[in-house]
């Protein structure tokens, strides 16, 4: 989701949008950041809690397959999410007209303040 913003930002950006529309998703953004990292300390809870119960319950078969699922999910939710993480990375690199890291001092988006030349 959150690679998908970047991708109508980066467009935005090569169509030199006004800077208003530009703040809107950059908004959304940091919204969807916070909300990601919020679900994945959750996430990371809620896999502790089904090893604990597995561990209580004797650890039966079923259980540890059950276990076994919920890790395999979540070790593939955590490279999907690393995958999207380095598209984000790349766009802002982009759109910053190569910059190290595509932000300036003050943490903002550089594309967002610059129109970027095709």
């Amino acid at each position: 989701m959150i690679g998908m913003m970047y991708l109508v930002l980066t467009a935005l950006l090569a169509l030199q949008v006004s800077n208003a529309v530009l703040e809107k998703f950059i908004f959304i953004n940091k919204t969807l950041e916070k909300a990601a990292n919020e679900t994945a300390i959750r996430n990371t809870k809620t896999l502790g809690a089904i090893e604990a119960t597995v561990s209580d319950k004797g650890s039966r078969a079923a259980d540890v397959k059950v276990l076994d699922k919920a890790k395999a999910v979540r070790q593939r939710s955590v490279e999907v999410v690393g995958e999207l993480q380095t598209l984000k990375s790349d766009m802002a690199i982009l759109t910053g007209a190569g910059d190290e890291d595509g932000y300036d001092e003050n943490g903002n988006l550089i594309g967002a303040t610059t129109k970027l030349e095709l």
